[in-house]
């Protein structure tokens, strides 16, 4: 990831307010919750793996998340979302347009330890319709967010999202 995308990426954090902690135990141990994570999530907890990343698929909480996005102008063109290289094991980015115009974060957190739920949040810089789909690939829930064309997209802090914790 380049000093730009970390750049855009934790001004989208800050405003958000989000702190993250997360803990790297090794290459070949499974990436754990840490102990410090406001959320509460247990650092016995191991992440799961079940979605196949693609250019239009972001995949968060190791697979257990899987994203994607739909566009549309008014009147006009309409695609997909592509995600931007980088991710994070909870959050990442899309363009829509040019790879160097990012439109939208989104983060799927674990908030299990703290109200039972997982969160989905995310905010946009456009005024482009989309809809945001968020699938939990155990459950096979979907979540879905529609902004309408022509509207700036609110943020988005959805802290009951899915009632699926483990």
């Amino acid at each position: 990831m380049n000093g730009k995308s970390l750049r855009t990426m934790g001004r989208a954090a800050s405003i958000l307010g989000i702190l993250m902690v997360l803990a790297f135990a090794g290459p070949s141990t499974p990436l754990r919750a840490s102990p410090l994570s406001p959320l509460g999530a247990s650092p016995s907890t191991p992440l799961k793996a079940a979605c196949p990343p693609n250019t239009s698929v972001l995949c968060l909480d190791s697979g257990r998340f899987l994203v994607s996005v739909a566009w549309r102008q008014a009147g006009g063109p309409t695609g997909v979302g592509s995600v931007v290289p980088g991710a994070t094991t909870d959050s990442g980015l899309f363009w829509f347009f040019t790879p160097t115009n990012y439109e939208l974060m989104v983060k799927v957190l674990n908030g299990c330890g703290f109200n039972g739920r997982y969160w989905v949040f995310f905010l946009a810089t456009t005024n482009v319709g989309f809809t945001l789909s968020v699938t939990d690939t155990q459950t096979h829930q979907v979540k879905t967010y529609d902004n309408p064309p022509g509207s700036v997209s609110p943020v988005v802090t959805d802290t009951s999202a899915f009632s699926t914790c483990p």
